[in-house]
């Protein structure tokens, strides 16, 4: 989700990468990588034509070589949440298209929950460098003068619990209510000057570690609890630890009134940056020769711990990152998704990388990676 925020500071968030780094894929045509060259071509004008939805940027990466880099231009996008009868009206409102689906007119684009992914990568920085003891710590650890709601079971809630959606925290929106509406408590939160403590100030529905519910308000502490341990903001600190060695030269990262990082939904990637970050992951965190995230991480985060339709489900939940293809757990294509169409995918096997940009809820541009794309590279 993005943020409702009431202020903002435009030079504190716009980030620009000073490093240079040389493309991390080659060019080429589908053909070139194997692929089907008449297959993919249908698809791209399929999505030219919005036969999928509102699909803005379609990315192909196979074997390598880039094959396909297109981007579209939808003529009109819905507004996914209507926020524009708000009193006072959000900033960083949904009806407003100056924030989506770009940026105010460049080429960043919303990655909503796309979020959860990239700060997921800066706990396994944080572990890897010994600020982080491990998943197992309490969250309660990091939540020193904030108040906490009396309901015993905040105190058995972890690291491990928030990074597999199962932090227990009662998150149930408004009954009959279908989507993020008003009431929703996202939407709540995001009205409010300081997001941490409306968090912490809601009941358990659950005992932590015991059920998957998909809470934006967990990844919005896990970010708090990144910040606490490692002393500096999320996006500062991935700034210099993750966009900077891997050359994402372009980005903005929305925060909180507070000033606090989004941890939720508030980054912005091009197509391209977001792709950097799937050859970081295919490549088990090795960048240039260099070991920018542990392998260990990337396995861990990416295994299937939460098990939502059974053992051989397609659908699982590692560290806010979706699996979707496991087998006796172990994970051959995962992928981050976010709020609109912003996609993610990553397969081990064939070695691709997709992602797909986007701003519709009516359709989903997801089964084509299964269904249109892994066929046409055989």
């Amino acid at each position: 989700m993005l943020a409702a925020c009431s202020t903002l500071n435009e030079e504190s968030l716009a980030r620009t990468s000073e490093s240079r780094s040389v493309q991390p894929w080659g060019e080429g045509a589908p053909e070139d990588a194997g692929c089907n060259q008449a297959a993919i071509a249908s698809l791209v004008e399929e999505l030219r034509r919005g036969e999928h939805g509102a699909v803005d940027h379609f990315l192909l990466i196979h074997d390598g070589l880039k094959v396909v880099d297109e981007r579209f231009h939808p003529t009109a996008y819905e507004t996914l949440i209507d926020q524009a009868g708000s009193s006072p009206r959000p900033i960083h409102d949904y009806s407003n298209p100056a924030w989506h689906p770009y940026k105010k007119g460049t080429e960043l684009h919303t990655m909503q929950s796309v979020t959860k992914s990239v700060t997921s990568i800066g706990i396994g920085m944080a572990i890897a460098a010994g600020a982080i003891p491990g998943v197992r710590v309490p969250a309660l650890t990091y939540l020193d003068g904030v108040e906490i709601n009396n309901d015993p079971r905040w105190k058995e809630l972890t690291l491990f619990d928030l990074l597999t959606m199962q932090s227990g925290i009662d998150w149930t929106p408004p009954a009959g209510s279908v989507g993020y509406t008003p009431e929703h408590p996202t939407l709540q939160m995001e009205s409010c000057d300081h997001w941490v403590p409306y968090i912490t100030a809601r009941p358990m529905r659950t005992a932590p570690g015991t059920e998957f519910e998909y809470v934006d308000g967990a990844s919005v502490l896990i970010g708090h609890i990144l910040h606490q341990a490692v002393g500096e903001r999320v996006d500062t600190y991935l700034k210099r630890r993750l966009f900077d060695p891997i050359g994402i030269k372009e980005w903005f990262w929305k925060t909180s009134p507070a000033g606090e990082a989004d941890t939720e939904g508030g980054l912005y990637l091009t197509a391209q940056g977001l792709a950097r970050i799937g050859v970081l992951f295919l490549n088990e965190g090795r960048w240039n020769g260099t070991q920018i995230l542990p392998s260990e991480w990337i396995t861990e985060s990416t295994t299937p711990h939460v098990l939502n339709n059974g053992p051989n489900s397609p659908i699982a939940y590692g560290y806010q990152w979706w699996v979707r293809e496991h087998e006796n757990g172990k994970t051959r294509i995962f992928g981050a998704f976010g709020f609109g169409g912003q996609i993610l995918f990553i397969d081990r096997e064939t070695g691709t990388i997709a992602v797909f940009l986007g701003w519709d809820e009516t359709k989903n541009a997801a089964p084509l990676f299964a269904k249109r794309i892994l066929p046409a590279l055989q």
